[in-house]
């Protein structure tokens, strides 16, 4: 888990795999498109999973790649197994 986005790029950088990034799209300095544009360029095949309690400006990406704050833990469950491709508890 990353603190900031220099420590999410960071943690990217010297991983060696990533299954799954959640990140909230409005970041203090930075913005969760750029975190997933860096993730994905080492991890193609990575998940993504973004999150937004306001969204403007046509900002939500499309897909089922979203979950909108607040949610209950039972709904991100669903959507992290969703993008997972699991059907076991996480």
């Amino acid at each position: 888990m990353a603190g900031s986005a220099e420590e999410a790029r960071k943690l990217i950088k010297e991983a060696d795999w990533i299954n799954l990034l959640i990140t909230d799209i409005a970041l203090p300095k930075a913005s969760g498109f750029s975190i997933v544009s860096h993730y994905k360029e080492r991890f193609p095949e990575g998940k993504v999973l973004f999150m937004s309690g306001v969204l403007t400006g046509g900002l939500r990406p499309p897909g089922d790649d979203f979950i909108s704050k607040p949610f209950m833990i039972d709904d991100i469950l669903e959507k992290i197994r969703g993008l997972l491709g699991e059907n076991r508890p996480v």
